[in-house]
């Protein structure tokens, strides 16, 4: 199994294009180029990465959960796949960090790091407070699955 993410032909074409004139502009200068951010995650999101046949081949125990949500089952997976790439005291050290960060005591720094939305509701800040909430514990559970 493969730890790389194969996006071939799941990028729009006019993305790839774009892609490719700012990697061959930048190789040009010498400068190094790579997306990272909001545009890589929503590259990744768009192309599924694999995850939906894998959840239903390979993880059938995250389907089965009443009340199935593909995020929250998402999040769950990349926490077993984070045990299954990482040294035993990596992974170990992850969970604990998140577990701490995610616990019902806790300050939550994390996930206020994480809240960087600026002029947003309180409403709209605790609906997403809740969501990175409840993923977070997702992940640690898939650490946890391992």
């Amino acid at each position: 199994m493969s730890n790389l993410l194969d996006l071939s032909g799941k990028i729009d074409p006019a993305s790839l294009a774009l892609f490719e004139t700012l990697g061959d502009t930048a190789g040009s200068l010498g400068a190094p180029f790579f997306v990272v951010g909001a545009t890589a995650r929503d590259m990744i999101f768009k192309s599924d990465a694999g995850n939906r046949d894998r959840l239903f081949e390979d993880h059938m125990d995250l389907v089965e959960i009443q009340g199935f949500d593909y995020v929250r089952a998402g999040a769950r997976l990349l926490g077993r796949d984070v045990a299954n790439i990482g040294k035993p005291e990596t992974t170990g050290r992850i969970r604990e960090i998140l577990a701490k960060e995610t616990a019902e005591e806790g300050q939550y720094r994390l996930i206020q790091a994480m809240m960087t939305d600026r002029g947003v509701s309180d409403e709209e800040s605790e609906n997403r407070f809740d969501k990175l909430l409840t993923l977070l514990r997702q992940l640690v559970k898939g650490i946890e699955d391992r």
